[in-house]
């Protein structure tokens, strides 16, 4: 079971929060124009796919420097973001995350070790909107960067559906 699969199957369990899942104004699982987005967001909208387009750009979170990329599909509607940033400012983004989404439907904590015994304390916060979802951990797949994860219900359905469907990885 890869990583994003341990994430996932917990988001399944948790209770709703009250306000929208939005990153600047995006709210995820609605439809937005190139122009909107950037807009919004500024971040530009450029690498096309056979399934819609990619945007990729530097801005901030909570105030902090990050790396942003969003994905929407053909029809327009933004399924993700996934965003990264330094784990040194995670805590600046878990406290404003908090405010603007109040407590996480999840909260965990668990001890990290790397190949090389290094150890790192991990924390994976949750919030869930009308099936949309707001996933932010201090280390991401790697522990040089924190990542926030926006994910409609249907990007994480069908995900959780390719998962299925893949054989053992040898």
């Amino acid at each position: 079971m890869n990583r994003m699969t341990l994430l996932a199957l917990p988001l399944l369990l948790v209770p709703c929060l009250a306000g929208a899942i939005d990153f600047k104004g995006l709210e995820i699982g609605q439809k937005y124009t190139r122009t909107e987005i950037l807009s919004k967001s500024k971040i530009e909208c450029r690498e096309e796919t056979p399934s819609g387009y990619i945007c990729t750009g530097n801005s901030t979170v909570a105030n902090v420097p990050a790396e942003i990329i969003l994905f929407v599909d053909g029809e327009q509607t933004l399924h993700e973001i996934y965003v990264t940033f330094s784990p040194d400012d995670f805590e600046e983004v878990y406290r404003a995350s908090r405010t603007k989404y109040k407590k996480p439907s999840s909260y965990k904590q668990s001890l990290l070790q790397n190949a090389y015994g290094a150890k790192f304390q991990q924390v994976e916060a949750t919030w869930k909107d009308k099936g949309n979802y707001l996933m932010l951990s201090k280390y991401g797949s790697k522990v040089t960067e924190s990542t926030m994860i926006y994910s409609s219900k249907k990007a994480l359905d069908s995900y959780l559906e390719s998962q299925k469907s893949k054989g053992p990885d040898i």
